[in-house]
């Protein structure tokens, strides 16, 4: 019998070869929490019969479905390339870093629609009784994600998810995890912008949406949507909050500079002088505010919003992951 609580639940992923095709995990996480949850659409009752006051319970009938909701983990340093993989359309291969064990993937996102990338996403959620009952969704696609790293804290992911379908009919996959599983966190955190000195940053937070038509249903005798596919310009935009270290960074925000914005975390050492590593690259930023406010006798601090653009040149984001992963 397993743990009948959260503490028996497991998170497996496998990329899909088919959109929407169920495939059986072969890749496991830690993960803190959940809200994957199916979504029917059901026909509303009406027609006017005399003498009926109640709706017709026959024409109550679901009819399209869907599941949404996010999973929320450290930032690993081991497999988290899968995730950042359904962020864009290239095709990314892990590639050796010199003469050691590390690997480092490139991942270009805002040049190309993730179109064809998909995963089975299957959680392990533990009843009362100690079972763990398996729910996988299919055909599940990354709508946004978010990282944020405070100080004292761990770099955090929450990854939204929307999936064609919940089903709990396949078998639970039995969780296999990594050896020296490892998280990274503030102590290896670095933010840059520009060439500028930057004082103390306290917490640093970036959102990637993907604008995505989920709702891709028709008269095709199906409940379920095609892929869904990319109706919007991405809109990447985060938040720096730091002590107050002069007027550098709300000149910037005056004179509508565009800069580069980079944050790094860095983890482990795995051969030589290259360490684990995830580190976002926003070439072309533009911060959107804010002045800095006397609140009392403490320190000031300010909280500097951006927005990351193309610049016809560069990605708009710049995901750089090293690991020992040799694949994805």
């Amino acid at each position: 019998m397993a743990i009948p609580s959260g503490l028996g639940a497991s998170l497996g992923a496998k990329i899909e070869a088919e959109f929407g095709k169920y495939v059986a995990p072969d890749a496991f996480y830690e993960f803190d929490s959940e809200t994957l949850s199916r979504q029917n659409n059901y026909l509303t009752p009406s027609g006017l019969k005399s003498g009926r006051m109640g709706g017709p319970v026959a024409r109550h009938k679901p009819t399209t479905r869907s599941a949404s909701g996010d999973v929320t983990m450290k930032v690993p340093n081991k497999g988290f390339g899968r995730w950042l993989n359904l962020l864009h359309g290239n095709v990314v291969t892990p590639e050796k870093i010199e003469a050691g064990t590390a690997y480092k993937q490139v991942h270009n996102i805002g040049t190309s629609a993730p179109v064809g990338k998909s995963l089975t996403v299957q959680i392990g959620k533990p009843d009362v009784a100690g079972t763990v009952q398996p729910f996988s969704y299919i055909g599940s696609k990354i709508t946004q994600l978010q990282l944020s790293c405070d100080t004292g804290g761990e770099l955090m992911a929450t990854v939204s998810l929307n999936a064609r379908d919940e089903v709990t009919a396949e078998s639970l996959a039995a969780p296999s995890y990594p050896t020296g599983i490892a998280s990274l966190d503030f102590t290896g955190g670095e933010i840059k912008v520009a060439s500028d000195t930057l004082g103390i940053v306290n917490s640093a937070n970036m959102s990637l949406p993907l604008p995505m038509k989920v709702d891709r249903f028709g008269l095709n005798k199906s409940a379920l949507a095609a892929e869904p596919l990319p109706n919007e310009y991405i809109k990447p935009a985060g938040q720096l909050a730091m002590e107050f270290f002069g007027l550098t960074q709300l000149n910037h925000f005056y004179n509508c500079d565009t800069v580069k914005v980079v944050l790094n975390f860095e983890g482990a050492t795995i051969a030589g002088s290259n360490k684990e590593q995830l580190k976002l690259e926003m070439p072309a930023s533009h911060f959107i505010g804010a002045s800095p406010q006397v609140g009392g006798p403490d320190i000031l601090t300010v909280q500097y919003p951006f927005e990351a653009f193309d610049n016809g040149t560069e990605a708009p984001v710049i995901a750089t992951y090293v690991s020992v992963d040799t694949t994805l």
